[in-house]
């Protein structure tokens, strides 16, 4: 059962496109790619990221109701 998503990686998913190009690399792997998206993350502020925390309450909710009594166990 995969874990709901954090406030990060909702911003990171929805940006994914914008990330890649801000990198200035012709083939950015994922560790640039999420570099860069950690400094816009950043960038944001509380004010900007409140949104995505606020998806990202709505998807562990959601997760809740689907998958009762889930555990996360690594």
């Amino acid at each position: 059962i995969p874990r709901p998503r954090n406030a990060f990686m909702i911003f990171r998913g929805e940006n994914l496109e914008l990330l890649k190009a801000n990198t200035g690399i012709n083939k950015p792997t994922q560790m640039d790619i999420s570099r860069e998206a950690g400094k816009l993350w950043r960038a944001l502020g509380p004010e900007g990221q409140e949104e995505y925390h606020a998806r990202a309450q709505q998807e562990k909710e959601e997760h809740a109701r689907k998958y009762p009594g889930y555990f996360y166990k690594p």
